[in-house]
């Protein structure tokens, strides 16, 4: 080998190795500016999005927020259930293992006869079961009644129904009305007030008899 052919490869060997330290160095720059990338949180000034997944950092739920055809069925226990919600849009919460907790869900359209026919409701869960306070409002076939109840429910498979304690609001006989309920449900104390506006306080037995009644007009 010629004194040449070695110079020659020395220029070869060092032109080697300034690519290889520029790969390298252009490999680290790369990587260092996607961890900031990845890391850095986005500004929007407007996204079109059909469903919005917040997910915990051990990937447990922590809120949706979806359209009509995307909103999820609850998760009690780890597991989905069945629910006749329908297609309506919302928000849903979740506690800390993943279990449905509370949410809003919001509906309005045109029924039968062109009538309205809307609902909105906001509730809150009881861990391992199912409502305990809802704020809602229903519209449907003529009638309209929007209120604040307090529920008693069951836990997981040993959930029995709904079963309302109290109602404060606005009845579908027009009437703004207080309703206390017993453990089953079954209307103990009503006081409300007319639409032509008399009021009345009413005591009633376990089978819905009025027994004492205060504010009546006397006949």
């Amino acid at each position: 080998m010629t004194d040449s052919h070695i110079v020659e490869l020395q220029k070869q060997n060092r032109l080697l190795k300034f690519l290889l330290g520029l790969t390298v160095l252009t490999l680290i720059v790369s990587l260092t500016l996607g961890v900031k990338l990845l890391t850095r949180a986005n500004k929007f000034s407007e996204i079109d999005v059909e469903r919005i997944n917040v997910i915990n950092s051990d990937g447990k739920p922590a809120m949706v927020l979806a359209n009509r055809d995307r909103l999820p069925d609850p998760i009690l226990e780890g597991k989905t259930i069945s629910s006749d919600r329908g297609k309506i849009p919302g928000i849903l919460f979740y506690n800390s293992v993943g279990d449905e907790s509370g949410g809003l869900i919001f509906e309005g359209q045109l029924g039968e006869k062109n009538k309205p026919q809307s609902a909105m409701h906001f509730s809150m869960d009881r861990f391992g079961g199912d409502q305990q306070l809802a704020l809602g409002h229903y519209e449907k076939a003529g009638f309209m009644e929007t209120g604040l109840r307090v529920l008693d429910r069951g836990i997981g498979n040993q959930d029995e129904g709904q079963i309302d304690r109290l109602f404060v609001g606005r009845t579908r006989g027009l009437s703004s009305a207080i309703i206390l309920s017993d453990a089953k449900g079954r209307p103990r104390i009503m006081m409300y007030v007319t639409p032509e506006g008399e009021s009345i306080f009413d005591f009633l037995d376990e089978n819905g008899n009025v027994v004492r009644s205060l504010g009546q007009t006397q006949k």
